[in-house]
């Protein structure tokens, strides 16, 4: 593997130096290989991916007036947290807020974790409305057939189990930060799944999992894959619709 201190760090300015001091400290530790910070960077080659992370945080701070350093401090990622599923969910956030950010949200601001109670991830702003939104990753190991209607398919039932979890911390952030809708996230990274499925097929399994829930009054779900449809536009699915 090749170690940090081979490249030029200098070149990534938009890299807060907390990720860099996490990084150092990551590679210290036993059984770093197993990190997803490191597998990326073994997979896909340190400028790759170096590039792809100074890219997130360059548009994020910019669309949430902060520095770097803020933006991650906001994040609240604990600077001894190796836990690859938190450093993957901060990074979520990152992109979610990019994501939105094509759909019409504005002046993203991420609400650090309290030792008290649960709330989602970061507020923003749309049509003059606040939204509370939540974000969550469907785990690359897993694959999900995402139209309702396949005999194989268990997205929706997922997508429904989540919203159970999340819904009462949405619910608590639209109250304490008098917002007037939630939305929940899901940046679908399960491979190979998105690779098979579209849009029309995410669409129904969101639409579904929404009415499973009872159709939760002015909340959303938002998936979204990273991927390109065939017009080349950034492939996602909405239920209820935005506007």
């Amino acid at each position: 593997m090749i170690l940090a201190d081979t490249i030029d760090r200098g070149k990534y300015t938009d890299i807060p130096q907390q990720i860099w001091s996490y990084y150092d400290r990551l590679l210290s530790r036993k059984g770093f290989e197993q990190h997803r910070l490191v597998q990326a960077i073994q997979k896909q080659g340190e400028e790759t991916t170096w590039r792809g992370i100074n890219e997130l945080f360059a548009l994020t701070s910019r669309a949430a007036e902060m520095s770097p350093g803020q933006l991650f401090e906001a994040l609240g990622l604990g600077k001894n947290d190796f836990d690859s599923s938190n450093f993957q969910a901060m990074m979520g956030i990152l992109r979610a807020i990019n994501i939105l950010g094509q759909h019409g949200f504005s002046q993203p601001k991420p609400l650090r974790p309290l030792s008290n109670r649960k709330e989602a991830d970061f507020l923003a702003k749309r049509e003059g409305k606040l939204y509370a939104v939540e974000v969550f990753r469907s785990s690359e190991l897993s694959f999900r057939y995402a139209d309702p209607e396949n005999p194989g398919s268990d997205f929706a039932q997922y997508l429904r189990k989540r919203l159970d979890e999340k819904l009462p911390q949405v619910n608590t952030t639209i109250k304490e930060h008098d917002c007037d809708a939630g939305l929940v996230v899901v940046a679908m990274d399960s491979q190979p799944s998105k690779a098979l499925n579209d849009a029309a097929e995410y669409q129904k399994a969101v639409r579904a999992a929404i009415e499973q829930v009872g159709n939760p009054s002015g909340v959303h779900l938002f998936i979204f894959t990273g991927m390109a449809d065939e017009r080349g536009n950034n492939e996602y699915a909405c239920y209820p619709p935005l506007s």
